[in-house]
């Protein structure tokens, strides 16, 4: 994205200076593109409202159908998905957009990205389906073009409908074989890692759903690595690998609500509590974080309760809440996720310390 703005402000600088007035609405609109697609939902807005004033200023009635298009996805990150629609239908029905098919396929997958973060697939599959199609009549083998491809995918998965979404993945994995470009293969990665867990291919599929992430992650494509890592969480919870499913979940709701994309970190909060009860309602306690400090450091439960002056048993209740808030199953996931630096116990008091008779007020003994 910062490339892409560095070059899209040598064009404005460069119609500027010649008088073209006439470019001043399509630049916005190019800014209002790369912000939505860096994550950087405060900037598009305004993007989007200089690109109307210019257009509305020149009477370009075309560029008023371009804008639509970033203002509809700036709607659906910030969850209004009833304004996305809206967009929408005027993408579908406005001028702009050569031949109007472009601009109906764009439409149409807004409607679909609506239904995928209102976790509706189903709802999502027909819409997405029909922008597929469009954009094929209209001749566009790119897919970054109109990167509806993956989240057909997605959809289709997501809708028990493997062998579908197997037709459209195999599609999408021709293509960027074709370009060799960062983003298409990332997207490719994405939808074959979709494919591949549903198929039952747990370990191959994780691996490219992560190895897409990251790939977005790098490119700086904030929104698609969070919806990646998302979709990475939720397969491992599908096949059952909760502390994976958690780490992956955790992560996308945390971009998400940093990018103020309030539906997916929604959606990414609601998974995460499926996996990890209790994650999303609050962090460790402080008696938790030094339970968990002295576990992680090798105790025994019968060394945590001396320390901390509590039973065991007291000590087991606070180690299964510690446990289920961060979506591990035991004292070796603990000690990783410390080892890994996933998870700060610097707030423990130690054994010794100031606050040990205050632990008999929370744990009891």
């Amino acid at each position: 994205p910062t490339g892409c703005r560095d070059a899209l402000q040598q064009v404005q600088d460069w119609a500027a200076a010649r008088g073209y007035q006439i470019e001043r609405p399509y630049r916005a609109y190019d800014e209002a593109v790369v912000a939505v697609a860096a994550g950087d939902f405060p900037v598009a807005p305004s993007a989007v409202e200089a690109g109307l004033a210019a257009a509305l200023d020149s009477g370009n009635r075309d560029a008023e159908g371009w804008l639509a298009h970033p203002a509809g996805l700036v709607a659906l990150w910030r969850g209004d998905g009833d304004e996305a629609c809206a967009h929408a239908d005027r993408l579908a029905s406005g001028p702009g957009m050569p031949g109007g098919r472009l601009g109906r396929a764009r439409a149409l997958h807004v409607r679909g990205l609506v239904a995928l973060v209102r976790d509706e697939p189903f709802a999502a599959v027909h819409p997405l389906l029909a922008a597929v199609d469009l954009v094929g009549d209209d001749g566009l083998a790119h897919p970054g073009a109109e990167p509806v491809l993956h989240d057909l995918v997605i959809a289709l998965v997501a809708a028990g409908r493997t062998d579908e979404a197997e037709v459209h993945r195999a599609r999408l994995a021709e293509q960027a074989g074709r370009l060799g470009l960062p983003r298409t293969d990332a997207l490719a990665s994405w939808a074959d890692g979709v494919v591949a867990v549903a198929r039952g291919d747990v370990d191959g599929g994780l691996s490219a759903l992560s190895a897409a992430a990251t790939l977005l992650e790098d490119l700086g494509l904030r929104p698609e690595a969070a919806r990646c890592r998302l979709d990475e969480g939720r397969a491992a919870r599908r096949v059952g690998l909760r502390a994976r499913a958690a780490r992956s979940l955790a992560t996308a709701r945390a971009s998400f609500a940093d990018m103020g994309a309030h539906g997916w970190a929604t959606l990414a909060a609601t998974d995460l509590e499926r996996v990890a009860p209790g994650t999303t309602a609050g962090e460790l306690t402080s008696t938790e974080v030094r339970v968990a400090a002295l576990v992680a450091g090798g105790a025994t439960n019968r060394e945590v309760a001396g320390s901390a002056f509590m039973a065991v048993s007291t000590v087991e209740a606070h180690l299964t809440r510690i446990y289920r808030k961060l979506g591990i199953r035991s004292r070796t996931d603990l000690v990783r996720l410390v080892a890994d630096d996933r998870l700060d116990l610097s707030g423990a008091v130690g054994a010794d310390g100031a606050e040990a008779g205050h632990e008999q007020a929370e744990g009891g003994v």
